[in-house]
């Protein structure tokens, strides 16, 4: 996490978050570390659907069409996140931790999406374990994705 926030320093730029699956795992991460705030601006944990939609302004239809876990559901969430928080950043996590399958999608399957800027990603993860362990498995490899994102990124 610590290489992350340099990053998110060295390019100042400042990062929001959307949680579902993570129940709010990846700000905890975030907010451990003293001086937050000059990073990071707020996160929402949005963990049902009637949540995700009016809370985080996802749309009817894509919940509808797609599932809440969905890349399409993921990309909404964080690209709400980044304007309601006003972010260069936003990452949002969307999944089935079990313990049965849930639209059909097994447990594990994970939606991590970033937005950064204009440019949005979509990671896509199946995990084994149990809810903690694949919560945390969803975080770490977030922090992964987004330095690897970061240390290419150009301004």
């Amino acid at each position: 996490m610590n290489e992350l926030i340099e990053l998110l320093q060295r390019l100042n730029f400042k990062i929001s978050s959307c949680e579902s699956i993570t129940g709010g795992l990846f700000a905890q991460e975030l907010t451990s570390i003293a001086g937050a705030s000059q990073y990071f601006n707020g996160g929402i944990v949005a963990y049902s659907d009637e949540a995700k939609i009016n809370i985080t302004k996802i749309k009817k239809q894509t919940i509808e069409k797609y599932g809440a876990v969905s890349k399409e559901c993921a990309l909404e969430m964080a690209v709400n996140s980044q304007n309601m928080f006003k972010t260069e950043i936003a990452i949002s996590f969307t999944g089935n931790a079990g313990p049965k399958t849930m639209e059909n999608k097994p447990i594990g399957l994970v939606y991590v999406g970033i937005v950064i800027n204009d440019k949005t990603w979509c990671e896509t993860f199946q995990f084994v374990g149990n809810r903690n362990e694949i919560r945390t498995q969803v975080v770490e490899q977030a922090i992964i994705i987004l330095k690897k994102i970061l240390l290419n990124f150009k301004k």
